[in-house]
């Protein structure tokens, strides 16, 4: 586990300071070393898009590899229902205003192996989990949706309550055969599953 709370990230579970690049950082460094990014109870105060690819893996001989084994693992505590992680959408969020133009708060997604440099495929995005966490969106994000993942095999998003009374869409996208999606709770917003 790489704790988000912990050195050298230092993500603020207080809520009291935008904890965007820490969170990224972290989820990143998680990522890359295969492990997954545990965040203690706490508010997380967010202010942009936390971006959670999936990665091509660069071999020794220079080839790409499978990034299968370079999922993105975000867990929040299970261990007092009562003291949950949160990730904070802050309120007035730059670019989350607008419902004409929505945007994510937090992005599962997967680096193409095969349709060129830049481009995503959501069909093979390969055990990419969200554990744990809540999502609350702050006033004035009417354009934001919480959360989106639209993923393949062993994917899930599990055990999270997303508070969207300020947002758009709680959710955008779902996990395909072999992936899913358990005891999710959306209140609020315009559409709850889209």
């Amino acid at each position: 586990f790489v704790d988000v709370t912990a050195s050298p990230f230092l993500a603020d579970p207080q809520g009291k300071k935008d904890s965007t690049r820490e969170i990224q950082q972290a989820v990143n460094f998680a990522r890359d070393h295969q492990m997954a990014a545990f965040f203690p109870p706490g508010v997380y105060t967010i202010s942009d898009t936390i971006e959670c690819i999936q990665n091509l893996g660069v071999r020794a001989s220079g080839g790409l590899g499978s990034p299968h084994a370079h999922a993105c693992v975000l867990i929040g505590s299970a261990k007092d229902p009562a003291r949950r992680a949160v990730l904070y959408l802050q309120p007035n969020a730059p670019g989350f205003g607008d419902d004409s133009k929505k945007k994510i708060a937090v992005h599962i997604l997967k680096r193409s192996f095969d349709k060129g440099f830049g481009n995503y495929d959501s069909g093979e995005s390969y055990n990419q989990t969200f554990h744990n966490i809540d999502i609350r969106i702050g006033e004035g994000n009417r354009g934001a949706i919480a959360i989106r993942m639209q993923a393949a095999e062993g994917s899930s998003i599990q055990d999270c309550t997303i508070y969207n009374e300020h947002g758009h869409t709680g959710m955008r996208g779902a996990a395909g055969s072999g992936g899913g999606h358990h005891n999710l709770t959306i209140i609020g917003g315009k559409i709850g599953i889209d």
